[in-house]
């Protein structure tokens, strides 16, 4: 099974979700609501977007039983759509030429829609698009911008970030004195490439680039036009470092690539250090550091003498690039011909240039530029090398093939499921510690896992389709993100190759067109792992009571879907609690009052929470155009519903609500067959598998970066980041809720697959949300005074929230909504660590936020979260004392220690309620 081919941004460039439920207690919602007009000014500023396109399918492990997709009926605009009850509506937001290829169901949240999103403020392209290691854009039709942002790096105590820059500038050699606008259209994609087809307005096509995850180089195929690539900044220099010699097609291929030999480009003359360093001059002018190790002509390195090396240049401060009075360096002076050339930036850059076959370059200052002489034919390739090594392993695959197509295979265990001990970071380091004290090497990915006796799973299988390689001789080289590397199942690491830096960390080169990754399943059920302590059952029960007879809780009415979604949601997990403590009649209460609750959203006869443009009734509609179950008031409205209309935060607000319809459906089976179509048709909205009858219909795992490994929030808005997420556990809470779902509608397809999505949240929110004090991914500066990252951008991390950077914010919105599968998100042994930094807001945090800080405090010292329950007198509206004390009661603790803290705690019904 398969899924195929088929500055930095400000903080307040999304608005905060808002709730128009009144406050519980002293505080009830966790969100402030700001005005119409804040918001409004809000989205003004926000430019973002991300998903997947194509298919990938989890193998079932079982028959489905009786699930699976809803009967469909035939559409001549949609095709087969199921009997649903949602009114089709078209969006105001017009699809652009630059989607090109790509068609209904659209991609909203893929990695690349910057290229393809328009709004009133922004053009297509005009914010990068990142692929790591790079960044590229089309800002206002100037050609295709490649940007290498860690050289511009920004950390402070709470944002690290790389800025975009346009280090290189790819067009046509026709227009880079007189400048033409490019337009662009996507031409393919997969779910870990994108062909994007530039083209001159008025002439013809100019290049396509091939943009694929984690490749080293930025390739483009040119079929006739001249290239041209400039830059931002200050050109230093560009020199010939050889050209590939040309091998009879009989001729056996070279056990490694031979590294070029420099053929232009004089440089101020050095000294050889010896006859075997002919080339030392020029190698050590070509890279930052100044190492001159050279390759002989079978690849071999050379040892470097021991006499003085020239001394490495100093980086220089960005210069723009000199005006035409300034302009005495370089006329269209030629280089080469070469089929390889190094390019030096007055940033303290190097780029390496790669063509096909030798050309020839002219190279000017002013505009900075180098120029093909003539119309070419073949790839283009570019790419950062930092030191003399990246250089030298840039060099030996500059020629080899390159990513033009890819699929992801998943390869499902037979195993039961059973929760993993330890989270794959604290494990992993674990076993290293015990490894260096034996002096063994420590094991990592698949043989990590073996060792520390693995959970079931499945294997996600990348593979790339490759061009560039006609005789079968090279190896592609892709790169590979830290949580990669550490759940690596099959793959050949190029340990001398070269890595980049990310915002994610350092990448890791991988030989080969195939490699896997493991993901170890988290325990999903209906309730925690333990019951709770027979010492706290008593005043749960009573607490329970206590909050089913309070309106708001018994009573979800709010009438927008996220707000909605909480209530009901908190509902469910006091039916939940209720069924657990066998007190049937607070079950019936609660499951009577959740069914009755949903019934309206499900069958589609809620009026949207005020008129719109969009007549009719029901609150959800399908959107027509993108392909998606949007909300009526969010089509009229960018700002209304968080973005709602636009498939902002989409998979948060949808992932409460199928929480919700699951714990519905577990208890009233009559209810679940009446909205079995919807109910189904909501969790495919955001967790879709592959294959599936709906697949037409909606996108395969809209929000889900299969590379990045966790989901972007930000829909059809451009973001000057690329994309971003905030609420790394509400993202967790869909694919939770998607799984129950499956479970209670007996879908085997859509439960197996939506675990593995949630597999893959987890453990990517672990890498790149918690932020441990020794953390390998962030800036030591920024992991000192950080435990944990608010939002998560493709080029930035702010350890702060939307709406406001009290440490409460931003672990809070990590760690709600609390559900038996947060016990998987978040270990005890990271806890330690963040709850000491957010002790230090005790007595002082925002009340609907404080029951977040005592929920992480429990999985730590659940005697002390339990007297902390106790003066609690708030709580978001997704959460209650009933499911704080449940949360306690359930924590690994000794009885003695809970005894003791439960004689100190008052009785429940002389504590204030919520």
């Amino acid at each position: 099974m398969r899924i195929e081919e088929g500055g930095p941004p400000a903080r307040d460039g999304r608005a905060p979700r808002a709730h128009d439920e009144p406050l519980l207690g002293a505080a009830g919602s966790a969100r402030r609501a700001p005005s119409y007009a804040a918001r409004a000014r809000a989205w003004r500023a926000a430019l973002g977007v991300s998903a997947l396109v194509g298919a990938s399918v989890l193998a079932s492990r079982a028959a489905p039983r009786g699930g699976g997709a809803p009967p469909l009926a035939a559409s001549a605009a949609l095709g087969p759509v199921p009997d649903w009850p949602f009114e089709t509506v078209q969006h105001p937001l017009a699809v652009t030429a630059e989607w090109g290829a790509v068609s209904r169901p659209y991609p909203t949240g893929a990695w690349w829609t910057n290229l393809a999103v328009a709004d009133a403020y922004q053009k297509p392209g005009n914010q990068p698009s990142v692929m790591l290691p790079y960044a590229v854009r089309n800002q206002n039709g100037r050609g295709m911008e490649v940007s290498y942002g860690p050289t511009r790096r920004t950390v402070t105590a709470l944002f690290e970030g790389d800025y975009f820059g346009a280090d290189l500038v790819v067009g046509t050699a026709r227009s880079a004195a007189l400048p033409a606008s490019y337009s662009h259209r996507v031409a393919a994609v997969s779910p870990l490439t994108l062909a994007v087809q530039f083209s001159e307005q008025g002439g013809g096509e100019a290049f396509v680039a091939r943009l694929a995850r984690g490749a080293p180089w930025v390739v483009t195929e040119w079929a006739g036009a001249t290239p041209s690539v400039g830059s931002d900044f200050v050109l230093l220099s560009v020199k010939a470092i050889g050209a590939r010699p040309e091998r009879p097609p009989d001729a056996p291929a070279p056990a490694e690539p031979a590294a070029p030999a420099v053929e232009e480009a004089p440089v101020a003359a050095v000294e050889p250090l010896c006859s075997a360093h002919a080339n030392c001059a020029v190698l050590a002018a070509s890279v930052a550091d100044g190492l001159c190790c050279p390759l002989t002509a079978n690849g071999i390195m050379l040892e470097c003498c021991d006499a003085p090396r020239p001394p490495p240049p100093k980086p220089p401060t960005p210069t723009p690039a000199p005006s035409r009075a300034d302009d005495a360096e370089s006329n269209g002076d030629v280089v080469g011909p070469s089929d390889l050339f190094v390019l030096k930036l007055q940033t303290g850059q190097t780029w390496l240039l790669a063509f096909d076959s030798p050309v020839a370059l002219s190279w000017y200052t002013n505009p900075a530029r180098v120029e093909v002489a003539s119309s070419y034919h073949g790839t283009m390739r570019l790419a950062f090398a930092h030191d003399l090594d990246s250089l030298r392993s840039l060099a030996a695959c500059a020629h080899g093939p390159y990513a033009v197509g890819s699929a992801v295979r998943v390869e499902a265990d037979d195993a039961a499921v059973r929760p993993a001990t330890q989270p794959p970071r604290a494990a992993a380091g674990a076993r290293a510690r015990a490894a260096h004290a034996a002096g063994r090497a420590p094991p990592v990915g698949a043989a990590a896992d073996a060792a520390a006796g693995a959970a079931a799973g499945a294997t996600l299988v990348f593979e790339w389709e490759v061009a560039g390689d006609p005789d079968g001789t090279g190896e592609l080289v892709t790169l590979a993100l830290p949580h990669h590397i550490a759940a690596l199942a099959l793959g050949s690491v190029w340990r001398d190759g070269p890595h980049f830096d990310t915002i994610k960390g350092t990448l890791t080169p991988i030989r080969g067109t195939r490699w896997s990754v493991r993901e170890r399943f988290a325990p999903m059920g209906w309730n925690s792992p333990r019951a709770p302590a027979r010492e706290l059952v008593s005043t749960i029960k009573s607490s329970l009571q206590l909050d089913l007879a309070q309106p708001l809780v018994l009573r979800p009415d709010a009438k927008d879907l996220y707000g909605f979604g909480k209530q009901a949601s908190r509902l469910a997990r006091l039916a939940l609690i209720a069924d657990e403590l066998g007190d049937s009649t607070s079950l019936q209460a609660a499951a009577a009052a959740l069914t009755s609750a949903l019934d309206p959203w499900l069958s589609a006869t809620n009026p949207a929470p005020w008129p719109t443009a969009q007549a009719g009734t029901g609150a959800l509609v399908y959107d027509g155009t993108y392909g998606g179950l949007v909300t009526r008031v969010g089509l009229s409205d960018p700002a209304a519903d968080f973005g709602n209309g636009r498939y902002n935060d989409h998979h948060f607000q949808i992932g409460y609500m199928l929480y919700a319809a699951a714990v519905a459906c577990r208890y009233d089976p009559q209810f679940c067959d009446v909205h079995r179509v919807a109910i189904g048709a909501i969790a495919r909205d955001v967790a879709m598998p592959p294959d599936d009858a709906l697949a037409h219909l909606f996108p395969v795992a809209r929000c889900k970066d299969l590379y990045d490994g966790h989901s972007w929030a930000s829909g059809l808005f451009q973001m000057a980041d690329g994309k971003s997420q905030e609420s790394s556990s509400e993202a967790v809470n869909a694919y939770y809720g998607a799984a129950l779902v499956g479970e209670a509608l007996g879908d085997e397809a859509l439960r197996s697959w939506a675990q593995l999505l949630l597999a893959m949240e987890i453990r990517s929110a672990q890498w790149y949300w918690h932020v441990p004090s020794a953390s390998p991914i962030y800036d030591p500066s920024f992991a000192a005074t950080n435990r944990m990252v608010g939002v998560v951008g493709a080029t930035d991390a702010n350890a702060a929230t939307w709406f406001g950077a009290n440490l409460e914010y931003v672990h809070g919105i990590n760690i709600m909504p609390v559900t038996p599968v947060t016990e998987a998100l978040l270990p005890a042994s990271y806890v330690a660590e963040q709850y000491a930094q957010l002790a230090t807001r005790h007595g002082r945090m925002e009340a609907a936020w404080a029951g977040f800080a005592v929920a992480a405090h429990a999985i730590v010292d659940p005697a002390k979260a339990l007297l902390e329950v106790a003066e609690l007198n708030a709580f978001d509206n997704g959460n209650s004392r009933t499911n704080m004390l449940h949360w306690v009661a359930t924590r690994p603790a000794p009885p003695t220690a809970l005894l003791l803290a439960l004689a100190t705690v008052r009785s429940p019904s002389a504590v204030p309620r919520a």
